[in-house]
């Protein structure tokens, strides 16, 4: 996108780019002030912008969307969870009560406060999540489903139809909680979770078109 003229800021989010044991610290509404704080020095630069999001990216893009009165002109969000692949996911708050509880009575850690990240890019997520991060990223989803409705700008969702990571369900569950909104689902062919990273069949530059299309609309553009 710098490269077409615009304006960009890529957020790290608390916790994120440092270390596992920094993100067990971290909470969901962290991560959103991470973004609020990105969006902030975006409109000092700019007085319309737009935000793309991957997997919990794109959660918290949505939920800044919804409840930020002075918003996004557009949110394009991919692989947004709302249901995991990994059932065990539902056992989540039980194994994070538990860390909780042993590390408040005891020196012990936990009876698990990492789990093995068996991650599509290791050269760039962490090795071991942090419990803890799975919990929060739970009640971002909770979140998420309460507020997405509140988004009034453009969504395009990007969604592969074999993610191994997040179900494909997840991009109808949002689109139904989206109704009546100005909102696309592109569902893209592709075996893997990280398809804006890999840019799988054109991700790239469909948010490129939805971003041309937002400013086709502010210029006054008849839409083609």
């Amino acid at each position: 996108m710098y490269q077409r003229g615009h304006a960009v800021i890529g957020v790290r989010l608390k916790g994120h780019g440092t270390s596992p044991w920094d993100l067990r610290e971290r909470s969901w509404k962290e991560w959103l002030a991470s973004v609020r704080a990105g969006c902030r020095l975006m409109e000092g630069l700019t007085p319309r912008y737009c935000i793309a999001g991957f997997s919990t990216g794109g959660a918290l893009a949505l939920v800044h969307a919804a409840t930020h009165a002075d918003g996004p002109v557009g949110v394009a969000a991919a692989a947004v969870p709302v249901i995991f692949r990994n059932k065990n996911m539902r056992f989540v708050p039980l194994v994070h009560g538990a860390n909780r509880l042993l590390r408040s009575i005891s020196s012990a850690e936990g009876i698990m406060p990492f789990r093995p990240n068996q991650s599509e890019h290791p050269h760039i997520n962490y090795y071991q999540i942090p419990i803890r991060g799975l919990y929060e990223l739970r009640l971002l989803v909770d979140a998420l489903r309460q507020h997405v409705a509140g988004v009034d700008c453009p969504v395009l969702l990007l969604q592969g139809d074999r993610d191994p990571v997040v179900d494909p369900g997840s991009v109808e569950i949002l689109g139904n909680l989206l109704a009546g909104k100005d909102v696309r689902i592109n569902v893209v062919s592709s075996r893997r979770h990280g398809i804006l990273y890999e840019d799988i069949d054109g991700a790239q530059n469909r948010i490129v078109a939805f971003v041309a299309e937002l400013e086709e609309r502010a210029a006054g553009v008849p839409a083609h």
